[in-house]
């Protein structure tokens, strides 16, 4: 029982671990959706602040205000309209979502075993120590 509960308690860790990497990539999607609702309608030339990451922003302007890059996968980018990029910034959000959930869902599956089985070890524990107190 004591293996079960380090592989459990290991698999918790790595739960954890990659909803992490899922939050951090929500709020990434997060500041992209907020930042190409920033973008609409502007005119060519107009200021912007642009974040860069950790609460930081520089100073930029738009040359095509209509126009953004974005990132398909595999170190490939592709120019779209405002509307196509803040399209594939929400579909990419809601799978983000979809997979956060599952991770959430396993999570409290693992934290219930793990659960579980301290109790047994704990009840073992006991039952040896009470059958010791008679010897």
């Amino acid at each position: 029982m004591l293996i079960e509960l380090r592989l459990l308690e290991g698999t918790a860790e790595e739960l954890q671990a990659r909803l992490n990497i899922v939050d951090s990539a929500i709020a990434d999607s997060q500041t992209a959706g907020l930042t190409l609702d920033g973008l609409t309608n502007k005119e060519k030339d107009t200021q912007l602040l642009v974040p860069i990451g950790a609460g930081s922003y520089i100073k930029a302007g738009t040359v095509e205000p209509d126009k953004v890059i974005v990132g398909i996968g595999a170190g490939i980018s592709i120019e779209k309209t405002i509307d196509e990029a803040k399209n594939s910034v929400a579909s990419q959000l809601a799978e983000l979502e979809k997979v956060r959930l599952s991770l959430q869902q396993q999570f409290v599956q693992v934290a219930q075993r793990i659960d579980e089985t301290r109790s047994k070890i704990n009840e073992l524990s006991r039952k040896i120590s009470e059958g010791t107190k008679g010897v």
